[in-house]
């Protein structure tokens, strides 16, 4: 299911808004990947607004680029879509490292971001 996320103060067309198809599987890599800079929204699966501020997001996109040039996002990514294809869940796109790069970018140039 997708999310729409917005950015709440964007400084380029890449941080007004972000979405993604399979959100629950993006933000799960990354909950996993990243949980201190996360930490401070506790409602990443639902649209009620809830988000980062400015910093909080800067600094997941500083975490989600590690884990892009570490390979760990490209493992990770690779082992979701493997299993995706064991249960034959055709009605959920594969998902990429490039999702998780447009996150990131998304999230340096948001201003921050809340979740609807």
């Amino acid at each position: 299911m997708g999310m729409d996320i917005r950015g709440k103060r964007p400084d380029a067309l890449s941080g007004e808004s972000f979405w993604c198809w399979d959100w629950s599987s993006l933000i799960g890599i990354v909950l996993h990947l990243a949980p201190s800079e996360t930490r401070a929204c506790e409602h990443w699966f639902t649209n009620d607004g809830d988000g980062l501020e400015a910093a909080g997001s800067i600094a997941l996109a500083d975490r989600v680029d590690r884990c892009i040039e570490e390979g760990v996002v490209d493992s990770c990514v690779a082992r979701r879509n493997q299993l995706a294809e064991q249960l034959d869940d055709s009605t959920r796109p594969d998902l990429s490292v490039n999702d998780f790069r447009k996150f990131s970018e998304f999230l340096r140039h948001s201003g921050g971001f809340v979740i609807w």
